[in-house]
């Protein structure tokens, strides 16, 4: 076997500088490539073929675990062998790879459309439907009988989470640990989204992929908020905004809103994004033909327009890009330190 010294491992998985920034203008103007099979729906397919093996192995929390283990270490193998591999492929591999892992291009298409036709059914209620179905493909809740103030909350509140999820975490990743450790983080989110449910069908056999992920996106989701703040400041500078802007009531308040959320993490952004623009997250929310009732962030009087939603959405581009370059700049000069 051959001896692997700890600065061979890490520059296995490390990455050059541009490739973090390059990656993020890729996922902005470019959507995935239809016709290629990506990364996660691979993960997706190896955890559904071993779901039944986890379940007749013993008892489903080790049995979740190991799956999760396997998971890990296949992804993490597979990434890592393509991205080291000779005669620039490596470096396309990489680049795929980084490109592939970030969403946050997909989510705002994806959301700016949606909120188009939610604006349209308001002046052709026959148009609602369509909205609901555009906001149904964001989000987990039922959408079927929601007005235009709801599918606006829901935009909202889908927006606000994934922009950690789908951008701020993965990008932490890459910049720690290079398409390979990017990719371990995407693995453990794609498994706590198929796994993490707390109904009784998961709640053993997901339990290790939902504290992982837990683990993994605790700093990015406390960083997104702070990137938000960043941002909403230098907006409110630089150009008029559309939608007025409560006065930012202090990370305290911030926290402990975002701590009623039952995720450790998902209650971060949420919370930030309601009162940096003016709205309110949670309430009664249908899932399933039941209704939970989500603990309420954000400022007493806010509410979700239309307005503030294309505000949020705009925004959540501009904290990207942001972190993109911030990210970027941090990472050259730490690695110029290092040398």
């Amino acid at each position: 076997m051959p001896d692997l010294s700890l600065s061979q491992f890490f520059g296995l998985i490390s990455c050059p500088w541009w490739l973090p920034p390059l990656a993020l203008l890729l996922d902005l103007l470019l959507a995935d490539p239809k016709r290629l099979p990506h990364p996660v729906q691979g993960i997706g397919w190896l955890a559904a073929r071993l779901e039944g093996p986890a379940r007749r192995a013993g008892h489903p929390l080790t049995a979740g675990a190991l799956v999760m283990g396997i998971l890990l270490c296949v992804t993490g193998g597979a990434v890592m062998a393509l991205v080291n591999l000779p005669h620039g492929l490596g470096i396309l591999a990489a680049l795929y790879f980084s490109w592939s892992g970030l969403a946050l291009g997909g989510l705002l298409r994806e959301g700016a459309n949606a909120l188009r036709l939610v604006e349209r059914a308001g002046e052709n209620p026959e148009a609602l439907a369509e909205a609901r179905n555009a906001v149904q493909m964001l989000v987990s809740r039922d959408t079927g009988a929601m007005d235009a103030d709801d599918l606006c909350r829901s935009l909202a509140e889908s927006v606000s989470e994934n922009l950690n999820d789908a951008f701020v975490a993965p990008f932490f990743w890459l910049l720690l640990a290079g398409p390979v450790g990017m990719w371990l983080y995407k693995c453990a989110s794609t498994m706590d989204s198929m796994w993490g449910y707390t109904n009784e069908r998961w709640l053993l056999l997901g339990r290790a992929a939902a504290r992982l992920d837990d683990v993994l996106a605790w700093i990015p989701a406390r960083l997104t908020v702070l990137l938000m703040l960043v941002t909403a400041r230098i907006a409110r500078i630089f150009h008029n905004v559309s939608v007025p802007l409560p006065s930012w009531p202090g990370w305290a308040i911030v926290a402990r809103q975002a701590r009623l959320s039952a995720s450790p993490n998902a209650g971060w952004p949420m919370a930030a994004a309601a009162w940096l623009f003016n709205g309110k997250t949670g309430g009664p929310t249908p899932y399933h033909g039941q209704v939970v009732h989500k603990p309420v962030m954000g400022p007493e009087e806010g509410r979700w327009t239309i307005a503030g939603t294309a505000v949020l959405i705009r925004h959540a581009r501009w904290t990207g890009i942001a972190a993109g370059f911030l990210g970027t700049f941090l990472f050259w000069g730490a690695g110029v330190l290092l040398r």
